[in-house]
């Protein structure tokens, strides 16, 4: 997350192929110096900010989710099969109004799978009054990680720190993906080691 994707962004965002890239490393290495791996983070190469400007568009003319979007993302687990009528993260989901409303209909090759930020989210499901509940929750959660990253439950304070790293994914988006990664892990690193203490009759952490 704080490696590894800033500089796949120094390679997507160098103007240069990638044989290129293999063929004269010292363009890479001119990259890192000029621009470095933590300007990804202050940069607006993203396309979020677009997209958000997107989701505002498709309100106005098509009005709320009212929750619709957020149940999919939510309920993520549900397979398709089951939930055929189950929505699109809402990346994807402005990816086609995109492509729909200001593609090129000769260019057949679109890819709609896009980021689409947290506040944005928001927006789409509730409107205004979604952007404050999110920032309400997202606050309540943060709060939450900072008591598990300071507790003595090893386990909370792995999982507060990966939450913390994951800020960067979850708050660019989308929802659905990000919500997905956060959800997957925590059961991986809390609900897993305890249900093994459990069964095996080590020391339980509380949870």
């Amino acid at each position: 997350m704080v490696i590894i994707f800033p500089t796949i962004s120094l390679i997507t965002h160098s103007g240069y192929t990638l044989d290129k890239l293999i063929n004269e490393p010292k363009l890479l290495l001119y990259q890192l110096q000029n621009h470095g791996v933590t300007n990804t983070f202050t940069t607006l190469n993203y396309d979020a900010f677009i997209n958000f400007s997107a989701t505002i568009e498709h309100v106005e003319k098509d009005t709320f989710s009212f929750g619709e979007q957020l149940s999919g993302a939510v309920f993520f687990f549900v397979p398709r099969k089951i939930w055929e009528s189950k929505p699109i993260s809402s990346g994807e989901f402005i990816g086609n109004y995109l492509r729909d409303n200001y593609g090129d209909p000769t260019n057949p090759y679109y890819f709609t799978n896009l980021s689409n930020p947290f506040v944005s989210e928001g927006y789409i499901n509730f409107g205004l009054l979604g952007v404050i509940l999110f920032a309400i929750l997202l606050a309540f959660f943060m709060t939450r990680m900072v008591n598990w990253i300071n507790g003595e439950d090893p386990l909370k304070v792995a999982a507060g720190f990966y939450a913390s790293i994951h800020m960067i994914f979850f708050l660019r988006g989308d929802f659905t993906n990000g919500y997905a990664f956060l959800f997957a892990t925590f059961i991986v690193i809390l609900i897993i080691p305890k249900m093994y203490f459990s069964f095996f009759g080590k020391k339980k952490v509380k949870m």
